[in-house]
């Protein structure tokens, strides 16, 4: 928690901070439910198994939107911070 996430698109920058990380079964599919903020949620295999030949766990990171900036703007901010 704390981290922050940034996503990029043609136009803007999106910046989201970490509120929660939690392990899941594969099959457990509740962490995909819609919610009624705007949020992100990152999920990625984790804990490999030898025997199995497989990963065990999924780990989601839950993320809230913090703001979305126009890229357009930010780069005319930096361009004023280098003179």
């Amino acid at each position: 928690p704390g981290d922050k996430v940034i996503l990029q698109d043609e136009e803007y920058v999106y910046t989201y901070n970490v509120r929660e990380q939690i392990l899941v079964y594969p099959e457990e599919s509740s962490v995909l439910n819609d919610t009624p903020q705007l949020q992100l949620t990152l999920i990625t295999c984790t804990t490999w198994d030898e025997e199995s030949l497989s990963y065990l766990r999924r780990r989601v990171i839950f993320a809230d939107l913090e703001k979305i900036e126009s890229k357009e703007v930010l780069l005319e901010e930096m361009d004023k911070k280098r003179y």
